[in-house]
């Protein structure tokens, strides 16, 4: 399967209810991956150790991801999010042949 890369936020909308600006941090909660921008609304992100566990079994991966917003004044909110990955493994053929 190898590495992918998803991209995180593209339906978030933020709204402030007093116009202030604010700031974002995506955070890494569970698996591996690479965030592109952790300071960018819609970010890329790099999912890692995309792997199945043996051959010929599908295993279904998860990443959990935070997403903090914080306005100017301070005030803080925070949403979760996660990605599943499924990969399967697959049998590698055997070569049988004659030696001279």
């Amino acid at each position: 399967c190898g590495d992918q890369t998803v991209e995180l936020g593209p339906n978030v909308t933020i709204t402030d209810a007093d116009g202030d600006p604010y700031t974002v941090l995506w955070e890494l909660e569970a698996g591996e991956a690479t965030i592109s921008d952790e300071n960018a609304l819609t970010t890329n992100v790099k999912l890692e150790e995309v792997i199945p566990t043996e051959p010929s079994v599908c295993d279904t991966l998860e990443y959990e991801f935070r997403l903090t917003v914080t306005d100017c004044t301070g005030g803080i909110t925070k949403a979760s999010t996660s990605v599943r990955v499924q990969c399967c493994g697959t049998e590698s053929a055997e070569t049988t042949g004659t030696g001279s």
